[in-house]
């Protein structure tokens, strides 16, 4: 049963279409968008394990017993990928129409890009500086990864280590 409700999941909300590629251009700056977001697959979550249970910790102890990323998490590996895509020009956006190599030396990988400035707190959090800024934060060893592959899996360790700490 564990199975058929996990997969059920999936297939109706994580693994869809416009889940899937919406993320990496919508993803919401407010708190209380991102929570209900969140609720979504907290839901799912005790939907699948059949838990309901509102015990403190219940829904962290079931996230990692499913193995789930929490949502914003997804969002962020999300555009950092379609940004690694852009770089490489693994899509068909020219990355020089956006954005301009930093040619600073400074901590970290040597593939920097300046961030944008911004006036308004909706351009901020829009895909553009957002991505630039959480980019720059990469670790070399994500950022030099020579296939989409690897750099998902670098980009999730990544993140995965710094929820942890």
């Amino acid at each position: 049963m564990f199975i058929e409700t996990h997969v059920s999941y999936k297939c109706n909300t994580g693994s869809s279409l416009i889940c899937i590629y919406a993320t990496s251009a919508w993803d919401p700056h407010v708190k209380h968008k991102i929570n209900t977001l969140e609720k979504v697959q907290t839901q799912a979550a005790r939907f699948c394990m059949k838990e309901y249970s509102r015990m403190p910790g219940t829904v962290t102890q079931l996230m990692a017993d499913l193995n789930w990323q929490p949502l914003q998490t997804r969002r962020k590996i999300a555009r950092v990928t379609m940004f690694y895509k852009m770089v490489n020009r693994l899509v068909d956006i020219d990355l020089q129409n956006y954005f301009v190599k930093t040619n600073k030396q400074t901590r970290g990988h040597n593939q920097k890009y300046q961030t944008m400035r911004w006036k308004v707190a909706a351009w901020r959090d829009s895909f553009f500086p957002s991505t630039v800024k959480e980019w720059n934060e990469l670790p070399l060893s994500a950022v030099n990864c020579n296939s989409l592959e690897s750099f998902k899996s670098a980009v999730k360790g990544h993140y995965q280590t710094k929820s942890n700490n």
